[in-house]
């Protein structure tokens, strides 16, 4: 009796076994067979491209895939998912080996049902009506699956070390080739969620999101993050970005399109490194754009919303203090601490004041202008001999030397008076 029940049990361990290589998938006409899936009772789980989940009791070592079985006229063009799972009832089987107090069948017993958690997880791609990849993958026990959110998944309550690379994906391979990788993430959609699960008091819950690429067809090759509560993405690297486009130095300067900035923010650019201020226009305010940018022709205000007027500009190489604003509102033009209005210095015979109207049509025009509450005055100072004139505009127009004497003045009646005497014919 112990002999057959030995027998027995031995049996129902050696049927329940999944094939340790490949399934081999292919097509007949217009089904899909799934061929060499292993030995026993076993349970196929697949995922078709409109994301329906069936599942079917294996007992053969393959199983034919046709569109009926699915609910379909024919099976749909796309990515197919499936995991493979084997099935056991240990219930007699504990129970003969209770009986036979048996401490290596035990073993044998323990080491077969973790086995059970063993399966296989692959995919294959239909298109035109036509098999054209298989992609299957004989994975260690316990990995999540994708099919109906994690039957076979696996929950560690502990610690977890791995010693060694790890791949997370539906492509990953027995053979994963890592390289200096660490972790590899690898199937067609890769993203990484940051789920927050606060729920109380003022603690943060904000969730992220790490995308690599867009999911749709056509779409933009990118890694972003993304505010998940809000669906945007304030942080976006397009494939094919230049090297340094952004980067950030230990003393906090910021480069943009080189490594070695040596200011707050340094930007490199082959041709006119520009800086451009765009209202859009998105809080009803007019939109307009600035552009500052500089080359070796010189440094500029752009205007681009009218007509790209180059509305300021310095050449290479100006003189220091050309324009000078300080905090009191003073102007200097070679002048720093300027102590007037507009304060103009020069050390050459450069010192001075033109103005000059371009108009084609001739005409008398006022081209300088003196205003004031009171009498505007002209002031004319020689600093080689500290003589001065002051000029003096008024119900007269006066004239006064240095030390104040006026010695000529003209009123509105055109009647002139002087304080010396009229020359006439006299060569200077």
């Amino acid at each position: 009796m112990k002999q057959n029940k030995i027998k027995y049990i031995a049996s129902v361990l050696t049927l329940f076994t999944i094939n340790s290589n490949a399934i081999d998938i292919n097509q007949q006409g217009g089904n899909i067979v799934l061929d060499e899936i292993g030995v026993g009772k076993l349970q196929l789980k697949i995922k078709s491209p409109d994301n329906q989940v069936k599942s079917f009791e294996v007992s053969q070592n393959y199983f034919e895939l046709s569109p009926e079985t699915l609910g379909y006229k024919s099976l749909l063009n796309g990515q197919y998912k499936y995991e493979v799972a084997s099935i056991v009832d240990g219930g007699e089987i504990t129970t003969g080996l209770r009986e036979l107090n048996d401490s290596v069948l035990t073993k044998e017993y323990t080491d077969s049902v973790e086995k059970q958690k063993i399966y296989y997880s692959g995919t294959f791609t239909i298109a035109n009506d036509i098999l054209v990849s298989d992609f299957p993958e004989n994975n260690e026990k316990g990995v999540a699956n994708d099919t109906d959110g994690g039957t076979f998944a696996q929950v560690i309550a502990n610690d977890l070390v791995v010693q060694g690379s790890n791949c997370v994906g539906l492509d990953c391979t027995t053979g994963e080739s890592f390289g200096s990788d660490t972790i590899r993430l690898k199937e067609n959609n890769l993203r990484i969620h940051f789920q927050d699960t606060s729920s109380t008091g003022a603690f943060p819950s904000n969730d992220w999101r790490i995308i690599a690429n867009d999911s749709n067809n056509g779409g933009l090759n990118y890694l972003g993050i993304e505010d998940s509560n809000t669906g945007r993405m304030p942080f976006r690297v397009e494939a094919g970005a230049d090297a340094n486009n952004l980067y950030v130095e230990a003393d906090g300067d910021v480069g943009i399109k080189t490594a070695n900035p040596v200011v707050d923010l340094h930007i490199v650019e082959g041709n006119t490194p520009t800086l451009r201020l765009e209202q859009d226009g998105s809080d009803g305010f007019t939109p307009q754009i600035w552009d500052v940018a500089g080359n070796e022709v010189n440094f500029f205000v752009r205007d681009v919303t009218n007509g790209s007027k180059l509305s300021f500009r310095i050449e290479p190489n100006t003189p220091q203090d050309t324009l000078y604003l300080d905090s009191t509102g003073n102007v200097g033009i070679g002048k720093s601490n300027p102590d007037a209005k507009v304060h103009v210095l020069t050390n050459d015979d450069s010192g001075k004041l033109l103005f000059e109207n371009t108009n084609s049509t001739q005409a008398d025009r006022v081209v300088f202008h003196l205003k004031n509450n009171g009498k505007p005055q002209f002031k004319l100072e020689n600093t080689g001999n500290s003589k001065s004139w002051i000029i003096t505009a008024g119900n007269k127009l006066v004239i006064e030397n240095s030390d104040g004497t006026r010695v000529m003045d003209l009123d509105e009646d055109g009647n002139l008076r002087i304080s010396g005497n009229i020359t006439t014919n006299q060569v200077f």
